[in-house]
């Protein structure tokens, strides 16, 4: 992560000298990306954020048949009993 931290800072840097742009276009056009961007910016850290509460909830991992017509597969919760059982 630091070289990669590092080699944007360079590339930056690079591109600032070769043309010249006001100081702040980078800032202006990050944010200018964001804003298209939208809600979609933040879904990788809210899929993580998910996971980390099946995590802790226990589910993770385990696999039972799905009571869905045409679903092949569901996560089971720990509080489900094994499909076929009474």
């Amino acid at each position: 992560m630091i070289s990669l931290a590092l080699g944007v800072v360079l590339a930056l840097i690079a591109a600032m000298a070769m043309l010249r742009p006001p100081a702040a276009a980078p800032i202006h056009e990050a944010r200018r990306l964001l804003d298209s961007v939208g809600w979609a910016a933040i879904l990788p850290q809210l899929l993580a954020a998910l996971g980390a509460v099946f995590a802790l909830a226990g589910s993770a991992g385990r696999w039972e048949r799905s009571p869905v017509p045409g679903c092949r597969w569901t996560i089971a919760s720990p509080w489900s009993r094994p499909m076929g059982s009474a």
